[in-house]
């Protein structure tokens, strides 16, 4: 009988081997760096927290504040600000609103048209090509940028002094936010140029040699990323100098991009051929005087999901991100953690974000104004 209990003993200590090892593991990870890093992996591999629940909203508040402007089939929608969804006018093919957040400057077929917040026109302006990517000035509102027959044009924010500037591809044009009414755009090449409109010369120009999906400032305005569908590249806001290159994960493509209020986060939102949709973060790293990245660059999905999403913008506080869902027909707020991760999802249905019967839920624009 004595060997029997040995080998029941023996199979025992086999069984409870695993858990004493984990035990183990976590008991290191609370007292060296490596031990740690174990610990993470036990944690959000072997066993992964599960995604925050989605909670409703009204649309009255949204998270992170501010107002937020919207396109769809039924016209620019104006949600938040502590009051029920404004419709301004009827069908857009884009918008954004000034400064303040007092106007809106729309977009319809050759028609660049400015009204208040009230659908109240207050000027406009024909073109014999289609108007596209309307883009306020952020800083004081004295400028409105927009594409048109190939060319990037600028118009006083009162409607007088419509200019050309230059030719332009398919990105929308981007003042730069702390400077004195400096535009960047990137023609079909790939060229990026960044013009100061005042003094009428330019700063800088750069060649990325790929076409180009957006331009996006960092808000001290001293870093420009630029996305084409395979790669991002930081340049210097100051000289034009490229500071970090990175290519999108092989097999996706780049969408849209936005670079976050508190300076230190900029998220894209790219697609696989698998229809699979995710949202990343990257965070660029410290920079010295020369805006030379002195850290690595992070990067982090904040969210993943089988389904379509249209749009990208942070909120004015730059705690939260918003994208829209047509085929779940919500638009989801989505908030990162301090490393990245998914903190909270909150979502708001087609009508509670200004949508009408029958149409697609409206796309975020612009969102503007912590007031």
């Amino acid at each position: 009988r004595a060997p029997r209990r040995r080998r029941r003993g023996r199979a025992r200590a086999a069984r409870l081997l695993p858990v004493a090892a984990l035990v183990a593991i976590l008991a290191v990870g609370s007292l060296t760096p490596p031990g740690d890093a174990v610990a993470t992996f036990v944690r959000e591999v072997v066993s992964p927290p599960p995604d925050p629940p989605r909670r409703p909203l009204v649309s009255a508040e949204l998270p992170g504040g501010g107002r937020l402007l919207a396109t769809g089939a039924a016209g620019p929608v104006v949600v938040g600000g502590g009051r029920s969804p404004k419709r301004l006018t009827g069908r857009v093919d884009d918008a954004t609103f000034s400064a303040r957040g007092r106007f809106v400057a729309i977009a319809r077929g050759p028609d660049l048209i400015a009204v208040d917040l009230s659908g109240q026109r207050r000027w406009s302006l024909h073109r014999d090509a289609a108007v596209q990517d309307p883009r306020w000035d952020q800083r004081d509102g004295f400028r409105v940028a927009y594409r048109s027959g190939g060319v990037v044009w600028v118009v006083n924010g009162d409607g007088t002094g419509d200019r050309p500037l230059g030719p332009v591809g398919e990105a929308a044009p981007a003042f730069r936010p702390r400077a004195s009414h400096e535009l960047a755009w990137a023609d079909a090449q790939g060229v990026v140029t960044v013009r100061d409109l005042d003094a009428g010369v330019v700063r800088w120009r750069q060649d990325v040699h790929h076409p180009v999906l957006s331009l996006a400032w960092s808000p001290d305005g001293r870093r420009l990323v630029v996305v084409s569908r395979d790669r991002a590249i930081m340049l210097s806001g100051v000289s034009g100098a490229s500071l970090v290159r990175w290519p999108a994960p092989p097999g996706t493509r780049n969408v849209a991009a936005a670079w976050s209020a508190r300076n230190d986060r900029y998220a894209v939102l790219r697609h696989d051929g698998a229809g699979r949709w995710r949202i990343t973060l990257s965070t660029p790293g410290v920079h010295n005087g020369r805006h030379r990245p002195t850290g690595p660059l992070r990067r982090t999905t904040l969210l993943a999901l089988n389904t379509p999403l249209r749009g990208l913008l942070w909120s004015p506080d730059g705690r939260w991100l918003v994208t829209a869902s047509p085929r779940e027909d919500q638009w989801l707020f989505v908030k990162p953690d301090g490393d990245g991760r998914l903190a909270a999802i909150r979502t708001l249905d087609h009508l509670a974000a200004g949508g009408s019967g029958g149409g697609p839920i409206p796309t975020p624009a612009s969102w503007c104004c912590v007031r």
